[in-house]
């Protein structure tokens, strides 16, 4: 179910339809993926695709300017959620 759900998160970003609702809606697509592929036991490749996003992709921009440290927040909230743990 949970690998289901991360294709889904992976297959919209894909898609780019977060282009039309803007960063927030790809925040809740990343964070949600990012925690998918924690419990699969992904997270050293999801966390380096993450960082990849947030500091090339489409909204690099608005990070480098609203969110400098969004990786690092990121990674304590979903350790401290239990979703990743904190040496993946």
């Amino acid at each position: 179910m949970i690998a289901a759900d991360a294709g889904k998160l992976i297959a919209s970003t894909q898609q780019h339809w977060y282009k039309v609702d803007g960063v927030n809606s790809f925040i809740g697509v990343l964070q949600s993926w990012v925690a998918d592929e924690c419990r699969l036991g992904n997270g050293p490749e999801a966390w380096q695709s993450a960082e990849q996003q947030v500091e090339h992709g489409l909204f690099r921009s608005w990070f480098v300017k609203n969110e400098p440290h969004y990786i690092a927040k990121l990674r304590s909230d979903l350790v401290s959620w239990g979703y990743c743990s904190a040496n993946a």
